[in-house]
């Protein structure tokens, strides 16, 4: 597929905004609905047009970073696309982080304004690390002035924090280049365009939900979503064709077979990532006669790397699926996943600058190890390192030692993952604790609740077992996961 009328050699000229494009495209066709209230895609340019004038008015420009904060709302996106068009960049910080948590991402990037929802303030307090805007005031303003269209395919597009294998979040520059090469990728595969409706059930926060919102700017189907508290099987029954969502999810969605049975008429493709499926969801699925797209990507390669095509064999769910276009795919010899292509991110931003993540060869190593067959499709083994996926949620062992390590009475905390039928994997921590200390004592779910996401709290504390396997310097991760399975297995027996 060629570059298109948006996407340019000449990275430096000012090119027609992606919501232009898609107004004069598709102008009366659905753009946006959140449950209630439905945005054509001439309604969401002109919403999109006067926001810019209000960040006018109010000084921001070209070149600035602003973090948004918030769940997603009609309100949050148009202000997003509105940076995009005066050439902002956006950062996304994720909402369940606390609060001091978030604003040191913040500051860390150099963000000069918050745009923070009055539901974040409400549950997390006042925002103090830089100046900030309220979405809503914002979106209800009137307040604008004339301004330039500032969007280019080379501008810094968004800052999206990543955990990557340090358990520190990582902040991945993406260029406005790397979210519509995926896009036109993924469009390729799995097509999006007027009539159909994606729901949005992964956050903004997540490169995969936002991959969702360039996906229609591009195609010019509908993204829909609703309130967080709507059950998923409900959502779907919104003529939902397309859905984007983690093992977790789908695990929750197929309890509810009866809303499975009204929704498989209109629902074209299912996409699945966030990490590994359990086969027991996949032959669910496919008894139930769900459209699954299994899929490999992650944020640094804005979004998806791999994914079957709706329809694919049973056999193909198995695996990851074939390479996407304009995305490129290698393993090195010991079987680690390579990528590279268009949608590469640009590199992390460091206190030191931009450091571009690409090798010697100009890839960049994913940290998985993987296997292609002889029909191109990649099954993805491991991760190298310590770090697993719960939920959809990188979980990093060594975030949640560091926090139990600093309870009183903790002489060391050793994090593993735990198989979890629903989350994938959940963590479980074992503890060696002071002399005439007990876990009954220790109250550390109290105290971790501001240290650590809900996502991150174990779902069980061990006291340290005795041996000598346990007892060296560096214990092996290996024995403790072992430990963890068999101590579950005498639990529910």
């Amino acid at each position: 597929m060629g570059r298109g009328d948006l996407v340019s050699k000449h990275k430096e000229r000012e090119l027609e905004c992606l919501l232009e494009r898609a107004d004069r495209l598709f102008g009366n066709e659905e753009a946006l609905f959140d449950g209630n209230t439905s945005w054509s895609y001439s309604a969401y340019a002109a919403h999109v047009r006067r926001i810019a004038g209000v960040f006018s008015s109010h000084g921001y420009r070209e070149g600035q970073r602003i973090a948004l904060l918030g769940e997603t709302s009609l309100e949050l996106i148009a202000c997003w696309i509105a940076c995009w068009r005066l050439g902002i960049t956006c950062v996304p910080i994720n909402t369940r982080l606390p609060r001091q948590r978030a604003q040191e991402l913040a500051k860390e990037v150099n963000c000069s304004l918050a745009l923070v929802s009055y539901q974040y303030t409400a549950t997390k307090g006042s925002w103090e690390a830089t100046p900030s805007l309220v979405i809503e005031e914002v979106f209800a303003s009137k307040n604008t002035r004339a301004h330039s269209i500032k969007t280019q395919s080379s501008m810094d597009a968004t800052i999206i924090f990543t955990s990557g294998s340090t358990g520190h979040p990582k902040a991945a520059l993406h260029s406005l280049d790397n979210h519509l090469y995926s896009a036109m990728g993924a469009h390729e595969n799995m097509p999006f365009g007027p009539g159909d409706r994606w729901l949005l059930s992964l956050p903004l926060y997540h490169v995969g939900g936002l991959a969702i919102l360039v996906r229609a700017l591009w195609g010019g189907g509908a993204v829909v979503f609703t309130d967080k508290e709507r059950p998923l099987h409900e959502a779907l029954t919104l003529d939902i064709t397309h859905a984007s969502m983690v093992a977790t999810q789908l695990y929750r969605l197929l309890q509810h077979p009866e809303a499975l049975a009204s929704c498989k008429t209109t629902l074209k493709a299912i996409l699945v990532g966030g990490g590994a499926v359990p086969r027991e969801l996949l032959a669910q699925s496919h008894e139930c006669g769900l459209p699954l797209c299994t899929t490999y990507g992650m944020t640094e390669l804005s979004s998806q790397l791999t994914t079957t095509a709706p329809g694919a064999p049973y056999e193909d769910w198995m695996t990851s699926g074939q390479l996407l276009p304009h995305r490129k795919l290698k393993l090195h010899d010991d079987g680690e996943i390579w990528a590279g292509g268009e949608t590469l991110f640009r590199g992390y931003l460091t206190k030191d600058g931009l450091h571009d993540l690409r090798n010697e060869q100009g890839w960049f190593q994913t940290g998985d190890i993987g296997q292609v067959d002889e029909k191109g499709r990649l099954s993805v083994i491991g991760r190298k390192d310590n770090m697993f996926i719960s939920g959809g949620e990188n979980i990093h062992p060594e975030t949640i030692e560091q926090a139990f390590e600093r309870l009183e009475g903790v002489i060391r905390a050793l994090v593993v993952d735990r198989p979890d039928v629903e989350f994938g994997a959940r963590p479980v921590v074992f503890v060696e604790l002071e002399d005439g200390k007990t876990l009954e004592g220790l109250e550390w779910r109290e105290q971790l609740t501001t240290h650590l996401a809900r996502y991150q709290m174990p779902d069980a504390c061990y006291s340290w077992p005795e041996g000598e396997e346990y007892e060296a310097l560096k214990p092996k991760r290996a024995s403790f996961r072992r430990l963890a399975a068999n101590l579950h297995l005498d639990l529910k027996s």
